[in-house]
């Protein structure tokens, strides 16, 4: 299981301004925040600093790479941002994302054999987001096929099958775990990932409609979590799970976590 930190993404006002202010020590305390949550891999995003996006995600990948040993997971839907960060790195890299839209993805592909990079595929085609599971699935495997052929594992690659707020689509959830259902059915050798946090944007309580998609998800087979590993039930139902399905046989991660500064009181009765 890949759980890749999402906290450091412009979209977050305090982000921004500290990518801006080229404020290393906020860009440090949060990575290891995450870092000491237990993640194995930290997303950076600076999609706000529009045409200064390249440089910010840059430094970004500098600061953060220097402060804990993790995978990079570099977030940029601009293949020129993502080539100018990927020199940057010296970890493992993982590059979100590539699609069906064929001019991104010819830019992407050499990025990814340059780097050896891990790649976050999306479940789209050249006419954007279809919304349908089996839409999705034909984009998917078209996109999967063609990776292939270009000579990228496919496990090394983690299918986002997207998923959009539901306070503006409803059967959002519905329609990219179906598409996943579909996937498979098929017996496609990737891994699949979504992002936790977009899927409650614009509703309040945002935290418990994650934590309630993350079991959805982990029971369709959902392996890659972006998710802000801060959450501390988010974190402790994905420990639990792991108990119940023998991924931590005997419970050991499980005790450690609940021994963590900051985990939930357990109460005495049940």
């Amino acid at each position: 299981m890949l759980l890749i930190g999402g906290r450091l993404n412009t979209s977050r006002p305090k982000v921004l301004e500290a990518i801006q202010a080229r404020d290393r020590d906020f860009v440090i305390i949060e990575a290891l925040r995450q870092y000491n949550a237990g993640i194995n891999a930290i997303s950076v995003n600076a999609a706000m600093l529009l045409d200064r996006e390249p440089e910010g995600l840059a430094w970004l990948v500098e600061v953060v790479q220097e402060a804990v040993p993790l995978d990079i997971c570099i977030d940029s839907s601009s293949p020129q941002a993502l080539k100018v960060a990927s020199k940057n790195c010296k970890r493992p890299l993982i590059i979100n994302s590539i699609s069906g839209d064929m001019t991104r993805y010819n830019e992407i592909i050499p990025l990814i054999h340059e780097f050896g990079a891990r790649v976050v595929a999306m479940a789209a085609n050249e006419g954007g987001i279809i919304g349908t599971a089996e839409g999705r699935f034909q984009a998917a495997m078209k996109l999967l096929e063609r990776l292939q052929q270009d000579r990228v594992d496919l496990a090394n690659v983690h299918l986002d099958p997207l998923v959009y707020p539901v306070s503006v689509a409803p059967d959002s959830v519905i329609v990219a775990l179906r598409a996943i259902e579909l996937l498979k059915a098929e017996g496609v050798a990737c891994h699949f990932a979504v992002g936790l946090g977009n899927v409650s944007f614009g509703l309040p309580l945002r935290r418990r409609i994650n934590e309630a998609f993350l079991i959805l998800s982990l029971v369709k087979g959902v392996d890659t979590f972006i998710l802000d590993p801060l959450d501390n039930v988010l974190m402790e139902l994905l420990n639990a799970y792991k108990v119940l399905t023998m991924q931590d046989p005997g419970g050991v991660e499980y005790l450690a976590s609940s021994r963590k500064p900051g985990a939930l009181p357990q109460t005495v009765d049940m």
